[in-house]
């Protein structure tokens, strides 16, 4: 087992949008479980994905070892249901699904060290 290295700046970002947006408590395994579309609270998902930018999303992703596709579609579930809305995640997401990169979530990607097993419907959302 790796031992995961994460990038105090980004997660201190990330956690200071979703406090200043939300009274509910968040912990770091809270956020690593919502870039990998494991629901969590509303407001949580709302402020991570609207409130926080693109690059460090990224970073943040990108040192916890979450493949970019698994938190561009988490993001697509946090946008259908709860009104989440980012332009450059917009973008980036238009851009993969454009060049062919865009693939539906496999299994492997829906087991984390985050969370449990995410039971999706036909579209690839978490089920409710």
């Amino acid at each position: 087992m790796t031992r995961q290295v994460i990038d105090t700046r980004s997660l201190r970002t990330i956690r200071n949008a979703i406090e200043n947006a939300s009274r509910e408590p968040i912990t770091d395994g809270d956020i690593l479980a919502l870039l990998h579309g494991a629901g969590g609270h509303a407001s949580h998902r709302r402020a991570l994905f609207s409130d926080v930018a693109l690059a460090t999303l990224e970073t943040f992703a990108r040192a916890a070892e979450i493949p970019r596709q698994t938190m561009l579609h988490a993001y697509e579930a946090a946008r259908a249901h709860v009104g989440a809305a980012n332009a450059d995640l917009d973008e980036a997401v238009f851009d993969a699904k454009r060049f062919g990169l865009w693939r539906p979530l496999s299994r492997a990607d829906e087991t984390s060290p985050a969370g449990p097993f995410i039971l999706r419907d036909k579209t690839g959302f978490p089920k409710v």
